[in-house]
């Protein structure tokens, strides 16, 4: 048997066996803390995780939008570039067609008129020697038959008119020279009227072709600072509105079908026009020639009536003024054809200069027009070969572009989705760690409580029949130390689940072990004492014990280690437990 002095041990024992379940306690709360700011931890940054996909996907998602923006910023370039190649190549080659239609048209035009003057000047010209021709021929034969019959007058008035022949004579011969002076001032009047009447009409068409020419070389010019101007604006525009030409090409080649359609119909118009203007014109120059040599002829035959009246009261009074007559006609008409010759000859010269020079200028016209279009052809060629250029350099920067882009956009992704397998996998591992912390304190416990249940039936084992009363004792103060403790801390006789735990303060809350081991004392000998309070709330602890520190051994650790840092709780064996009882 024991005496009182030997309680210490058993308040040892207990100090040990609280210790150890407080240590318990406060392992698995610290584990269930920090199994909590684990998941805490992994779901905040499983949150950022997925808020940077997110901002990922919004990142990819502007980059797509500035892709396709600069796809369509290129794809309208490319349309206003195409669309200003096609109205440059449409206005030049309309120009170009405009110019060489107006030089075709002057052309054809000048070789008209100037043919139509050469045969008017040569129609004219032959007219008016036929008319000569035949006046003289009329005026010889009229002459010769008035002669032959006034030989025969005279043959019969010889004798009767002797004596007035010499003096008639004089008068005669007088009157002859004035009519062959008429008749000759008369040739020379019409040759000098035709001369001018030619020189009129060299004149004028000298004057129209100048006219034309000159018109031509204006529109010639026209037409080159036109192209000119097109070309400097396809070169400045270029840039600007490259690919607008293709959406308007049918438009455009439609219009320009209908302007040369309505160049060509205003060419044949101005044609019609020109040829019915100088139709009028030799019609009016024609009626007025003919009333000029109705008039004429009317003179020359009002000449004749009064020369042949004379000729009628004269001639009679000698064959020698007839003779003299014919040889004077004679010359009159030699004279008239070298004249008529000679008039002939000049208009002839004339007309083939103006002819050769007509066609030289018009040759010069047309060089001019196949260099001023060789000219365009080669500042179209130029504009379009610039233009394919720049084009396949926006193309070529766009598809450059296009490639950095995506390059770009896959190198985020798989940046992001890389980011986020490692967040996963962070995560995943300090959930593992957390599992595995979770059972290693289960362990813990299982063994804590095996171990506990071993130290029970050593007490047992140990315990005499002696102390019987002094448990009935322990047990009815326990009990009461129970009832109290419940009614004044009702609120710690549960955990926060609501389910009584092993931190309860009385041995309802306590398994058969447990319960065992607190109540029972180990001698008869050791005095009654309230049931020891597992929790460390001080209920079922002697006031004089309630601040009593616990083992050294047993104490949490002062700067609040983890786990592995704090005393391991010994091992327990029937032998170690006697010996830490006693």
């Amino acid at each position: 048997m024991t005496v009182a002095g030997d309680a210490p041990p058993f308040e040892d024992g207990m100090d040990v066996v609280d210790g150890s379940v407080r240590e318990t306690l406060t392992i698995l709360a610290r584990a269930q803390a920090l199994a909590d700011a684990v998941r805490a931890e992994a779901e905040s940054q499983a949150a950022a995780v997925r808020e940077e996909a997110e901002q990922t996907r919004r990142d990819v998602a502007v980059a797509a939008d500035e892709l396709r923006q600069t796809q369509d910023r290129i794809a309208r370039a490319r349309l206003d570039e195409e669309e200003s190649r096609a109205r440059a190549r449409a206005e030049v080659e309309a120009l170009i067609s405009d110019a060489v239609a107006q030089a075709s048209i002057v052309q054809s035009q000048a070789a008209k008129t100037a043919d139509e003057a050469m045969q008017i000047a040569e129609e004219d010209a032959r007219r008016r020697r036929e008319g000569a021709e035949h006046e003289a021929a009329g005026i010889v034969a009229r002459a010769l038959q008035e002669a032959e019959e006034l030989r025969a007058r005279l043959a019969a008035e010889t004798a009767e008119h002797e004596r007035a022949a010499a003096a008639r004579e004089d008068e005669a011969r007088r009157a002859a020279e004035v009519t062959v002076a008429a008749g000759q001032a008369e040739v020379e009047r019409l040759n000098s009227e035709a001369a001018a009447e030619r020189d009129r009409l060299r004149s004028q068409t000298d004057a129209e072709i100048a006219r034309r020419l000159e018109e031509l070389a204006t529109r010639e010019q026209a037409a080159a600072a036109a192209a000119r101007a097109v070309a400097d604006q396809a070169d400045a525009q270029a840039q600007e509105r490259a690919d607008r030409a293709e959406a308007d090409a049918a438009t455009v080649m439609r219009q320009a079908e209908e302007h040369l359609s309505w160049a060509t119909r205003t060419a044949a118009d101005l044609k019609e026009q020109t040829q019915a203007e100088m139709e009028v014109r030799n019609r009016t120059h024609h009626d007025q020639l003919s009333k000029r040599a109705h008039t004429v002829r009317e003179r020359v035959v009002v000449l004749l009536t009064s020369a042949k009246a004379r000729s009628a009261e004269l001639i009679a009074q000698g064959e020698a003024d007839a003779s003299r007559r014919r040889d004077e006609a004679g010359a009159a008409l030699s004279a008239a054809r070298t004249e008529a010759d000679v008039i002939l000859a000049g208009a002839r010269g004339d007309a083939e200069r103006l002819v050769a020079d007509a066609r030289s200028r018009a040759e010069e016209i047309g060089e001019r027009a196949d260099r001023r279009v060789e000219e365009a052809e080669r500042a179209a060629k130029i504009v379009r070969d610039r233009t394919g250029a720049e084009a396949e350099r926006l193309h070529r920067e766009a598809y450059e572009y296009h490639r950095t882009a995506r390059e770009e956009i896959m190198r985020l992704s798989h940046a992001a989705q890389e980011r986020a397998e490692k967040v996963r996998s962070e995560a995943e591992a300090h959930a593992q760690r957390a599992r595995d912390e979770v059972a290693a304190l289960a362990a813990q416990r299982e063994d804590i409580s095996r171990q506990l249940g071993d130290l029970h039936a050593v007490i047992e084992a140990l315990s005499v029949p002696e102390v019987a009363a002094a448990k009935a004792a322990a047990d009815r103060a326990a009990a009461e130390a129970v009832a109290a403790h419940a009614k004044t801390h009702p609120d710690r006789d549960s955990d926060s689940d609501g389910d009584p735990g092993p931190q309860a303060a009385g041995p309802d809350h306590l398994d058969g072990s447990d319960a065992a081991l607190v109540s029972e004392p180990t001698t008869e000998s050791f005095p009654a004492v309230p049931m020891v309070d597992l929790t460390g709330s001080g209920s079922g602890i002697p006031p004089d014990q309630a601040t009593a520190p616990a083992p050294e051994h047993h104490a949490r650790h002062p700067d609040g280690a983890a786990d592995d840092d704090r005393p391991k709780i010994p091992q327990l064996t029937p032998s170690t437990a006697t010996e830490e009882i006693r």
